[in-house]
């Protein structure tokens, strides 16, 4: 399976859990003077904390990019993708108040899945300080049963996108 990122422009996903790609060049997007992304510029994993406001079908991350920070669901609803050989596979959909994207800032590893907003969204940033904050002040016993978890879940997500780790 061909990684994603920034290079491979993303508008979100069609009908057809298809990714929708652009002609335009990838792009950091910026926040308009109503605090709206642009949703043709690609995923909107920004280097800066706060709040991402998602427009629906709008990426907020790929599958394959770097994990550098998880979401905290303040509004909405997001739909968990995994590409695959055919069209892509909704895995799930979190809504408010659940959190988004930290699997791979805890393990250090690559986004298994893509996070697409499936309605308007506002999601809070997470850093991977906060995170390996949590992550310290866990037990040990608690550290075993989220690796222990992860690991699954990432198996998982191999199997349907058809990836062999």
């Amino acid at each position: 399976m061909p990684r994603l990122n920034r290079t491979s422009p993303v508008t979100g996903y069609n009908q057809t859990g298809q990714i929708k790609r652009s002609d335009l060049p990838a792009a950091t997007p910026t926040a308009s003077s109503n605090g709206q992304y642009d949703r043709h510029a690609g995923s909107v994993n920004l280097d800066v904390p706060g709040v991402v406001e998602l427009q629906p079908d709008q990426v907020l991350f790929l599958q394959g990019e770097p994990s550098d920070k998880a979401y905290f669901i303040e509004a909405g609803e997001i739909d968990i993708m995994v590409s695959s050989m055919g069209p892509d596979k909704r895995v799930c959909t979190l809504k408010t108040g659940e959190i988004i994207g930290e699997m791979g800032v805890i393990d250090n590893d690559f986004r298994s899945a893509s996070a697409v907003a499936r309605t308007r969204a506002r999601v809070r940033v997470i850093d991977r300080k906060t995170i390996a904050d949590m992550m310290n002040s866990a037990t040990p016993g608690v550290k075993a049963l989220l690796k222990s978890m992860m690991q699954r879940l990432r198996d998982s997500n191999d199997k349907l996108s058809g990836n062999k780790r």
